[in-house]
């Protein structure tokens, strides 16, 4: 009986875009416990969205779900490809949109702009001096002191 539970609140879990690992933390508590009215209002917002970004959508594509961090590569209704993408934090949000592709760039180099290493890393690394270490960034020269 509880291995069929633990497998239900996988699947919510994944469903929902949590960490899956079987176990109602704050994440999983949150999410069972949204209001019916609410979950009602993100679903018409997200079918208004899905339908002016995927009407006449060729027969393949890529699409990228922000919420979920994944991409999928979709050809004739069926998913041939999934990976996992980066996308942006509620304050640094990732647009959403349509186009068509000229080339994709699989694991670009990034330098992380000069206002998120002010805002965000400066305050960590003087904490933590092991931060950049830790989280495997790379320095290709030496970061000016912010104050």
């Amino acid at each position: 009986m509880i291995h069929i539970l633990k497998k239900d609140i996988r699947s919510f879990q994944d469903r929902h875009g949590l960490d899956v690992d079987g176990i109602i933390g704050k994440g999983s508590f949150a999410a069972l416990n949204i209001p019916v009215e609410k979950k009602i209002s993100m679903l018409r917002v997200n079918l208004e969205r899905a339908r002016w970004i995927m009407h006449n959508v060729p027969h393949e594509f890529i699409l990228v779900n922000i919420a979920r961090f994944k991409a999928y590569v979709i050809r004739n209704d069926s998913i041939i490809h999934r990976t996992n993408v980066m996308v942006g934090k509620t304050y640094h949000k990732t647009p959403v949109f349509r186009s068509k592709l000229q080339y994709i760039e699989f694991n670009p180099t990034w330098t992380v702009p000069v206002s998120i290493t002010r805002k965000e890393m400066v305050p960590k690394m003087q904490k933590d001096h092991d931060y950049l270490k830790k989280k495997k960034h790379g320095s290709f020269r030496p970061i000016r002191k912010y104050s």
